[in-house]
Formats: C-alpha cells, structure tokens, sequence
C-alpha cells in the first residue's frame, strides 16, 4: 500500500463537543499549519510549535504512542487503514487541554502520471516517488558480497524455483526481461532452467557489472542494460514475454505507474512475476529495528495490496500468495554492524537454519502472512499500454 498520507485542510481541525474527560475547558485557538505530508509515516507538523506532547489513538490498528518531540507524530501503517485519526491535546502541567481530532487520508497512486523521458530518479527521486536514491544503491552494491548462483539445497531458492515452474512451462527461445536487476543470480537461472532469452535492466553500474559477471561465470549469453526504468526505454517495449521484479516495486510510492511502466515491456497477454518482501510482518520489525533507513525505503504491501497494485496497472491474476518460510535474509543491516546485530543475525539465521532443516524432514512448506518472509504475484497483461 502507497504510503504517502496527507492532511484534508478543508478543516484542519474537528472539535467534538465533548471529545475526552480532561477536556474540562473549550478548545484553545486552533492550530494555523498548511498543508503537510506523511512520506514513510511519520512527519512533522508546520506551526503547531505550541505542541508539547502527542497523543495519538488510533482504534483500527490499536496503535497508541504519546510522547516525543514537540510537534512530532507517529502514525501506524496499517495496510488496510485508509484514513487515520488521532487526538491531539497539549499538556501543560499535569492537565491536558483538548485540541481536537487529526484526520489522515490515504492518498491513492497516481496512474495518471508519465515520467518525462531521460528523467534520472537519482537526481530527481520526488518525481517517480523513489524512495531508494542511486546513491545507496552504489554504496549497497559496492560493500555487498556478491552472492551466489541458483542453488538447491537453499530452502528459499527451492521455494523460488516451485513458484517459477508453475508459470514458465515452454518458456524456452522466449525473453525474460528482469527490472531492477543488480547482482541478479536469477538472470542465469531463467536460462539454464528454462531456456529463457534473458534481459536485465537498473540504473545501478556497479549492480550491472555484477549481473554481467554472474552471467560469464555461468556462461549464459544475455544482456544486462544500465538504464533507468523511467528513461526513454521505447527500443524494448513490447519485446517481453515475461517480465520479473524481486524487491523492486515496494520502492516506490507510485506503485500502480511504476507498475504501468513496467507494462510497456511486456507482450500483450505476457507473464509478470513479481515478488516483495513481507514487511507488514514481523520481519519489517526488526528491519526497522536494526536499519530504519532502509525500513523508510520501502512501501508496506501485504498480499491484498500486491493484488491490487496489479490489477490497477492492468494484470489479471493468476497466482498471488506468500512464499517461503522464515528467512530472514530479507533483512539488511548496516555495514559495519554493531555487535548486538551480529549477534542477533546469527541467532536468526539458526532459526531459519533449524526451521528449514524441518520442513525438509516433514515435507510441510507452511507459508503465511506471519512467518513467509516474500509475497509473490503472477499475473497477465491485459493489452497493451
């Protein structure tokens, strides 16, 4: 789900007569902010610097927080809360005096926009709504140990490979195009097990050159592109017949155009395979604990929202759930990592180990919205674009 929230001005503030029991005294003058905006769910308030304490309430989500800096206010992302509201009163002293009620409103994608050609989201990221720079990117990529080819013994990559093979049967001498696809390891495996004519294209030339080492190690003819998605790509669209993203989408606040771009490589009737991360769940807790900066990169999607974000871009489903179990790669730390992350990194990786090891020896692959640590999409294009 976008996550970019935004306060209705038409009345910044709505009194209730009677809203809480320490409102013993009329509302004080209100509030004169403008306009503001919740990029990654949290923000500050314009103007409000008479604030000395928040009190947010939330009963959707049973969200409580109060505290913090004046002026500041956490909001809980719930991926099916639409609007939010809160109550806001100032404490001076030991009392509270009422303000009144804040209202957030889910502001939903803009499937009108089109990205002028050649615009770079390195240098202009407010305008696609990226929420990842090219600059980390780099820096990501240039500290990164380089991973490894497809391998079956990895329980993740078996899970991967499962989903694979229910939607790329005679796949062979068709093109597989991969957006986003620095250090990608599954670029040679589209060919090698199914035969595909693979493409990959990211604005990162550090992520390329590992793509491109990847693929000559594996001795796979394919091409990697140093292109931005949101650039002049007209020479590779409609030349798709299947179109792959891994952790890619959930990056950028315009989900749905993100989505509509992608489409234009894709053949009409063509494959999109589409896989985020499982951040609505705990895992997004603790991605949030150990790096916040790469947690506030991300677009919260649970399975409905991947659902729709699809459907809006014009794809009709055909397979959409959770994929795998506890694996806890999906979260990143910082580089270096304090002591207490090692540690906790290693405890994590022996309960993937262990709960893996399980699922091997009982054959059961349990995948849930609690414990997978993906979502994966498959659908159709609908025409063209």
């Amino acid at each position: 789900m976008p996550s970019t929230f935004f306060m209705e001005m038409s009345t910044p503030v709505t009194c209730h007569p009677n809203p809480a029991p320490w409102a013993a005294t009329p509302p004080p003058p209100q509030p004169t902010s403008s306009s503001f905006r919740f990029p990654n769910g949290g923000g500050r308030i314009a103007n409000a610097n008479r604030c000395q304490r928040w009190s947010v309430w939330n009963p959707r989500s049973a969200f409580r927080q109060s505290g913090g800096t004046a002026g500041m206010v956490s909001i809980a992302r719930g991926t099916s809360i639409r609007s939010i509201s809160w109550m806001f009163f100032i404490k001076t002293g030991s009392n509270g005096k009422w303000y009144g009620i804040f209202t957030l409103t889910r502001k939903e994608p803009d499937m009108t926009s089109n990205h002028p050609s050649g615009m770079n989201p390195a240098s202009r990221g407010e305008e696609t709504g990226n929420l990842a720079s090219q600059a980390f990117w780099e820096k990501n990529w240039a500290v990164k140990k380089r991973p490894g080819h497809y391998n079956p013994r990895n329980y993740s990559h078996r899970r991967f490979d499962a989903f694979f093979r229910r939607h790329l049967q005679g796949a062979a001498g068709r093109a597989m195009l991969e957006v986003g696809c620095a250090q990608s390891s599954w670029l040679p495996y589209f060919h090698l097990a199914y035969g595909c004519r693979v493409v990959g294209i990211d604005y990162s030339p550090t992520g390329c050159r590992m793509s491109r080492q990847l693929l000559d190690e594996a001795g796979v003819p394919g091409e990697v592109l140093e292109r931005d998605l949101f650039a002049d790509n007209s020479d590779l669209e409609g030349t798709a017949d299947f179109l792959f993203s891994l952790g890619f989408i959930e990056h950028f606040e315009d989900t749905v155009g993100t989505l509509v771009r992608m489409r234009r490589f894709l053949k009409p009737g063509g494959t999109i395979l589409t896989i985020v991360p499982n951040f609505p769940s705990w895992l997004g807790a603790i991605q949030k604990m150990v790096h916040p900066e790469v947690y506030g990169m991300h677009i919260l999607l649970d399975l409905p929202d991947l659902e729709r974000v699809h459907r809006d871009a014009g794809f009709t489903t055909a397979e959409a759930g959770y994929l795998g179990t506890i694996a806890t790669e999906v979260v990143k730390y910082p580089d270096p990592a304090p002591l207490r992350m090692r540690i906790l990194r290693k405890t994590l990786k022996k309960i993937t180990k262990t709960c893996w090891l399980l699922c091997q020896a009982t054959g059961r692959h349990p995948e849930s919205s609690r414990i997978s640590p993906y979502i994966a999409y498959a659908g159709k294009s609908t025409g063209t674009t």
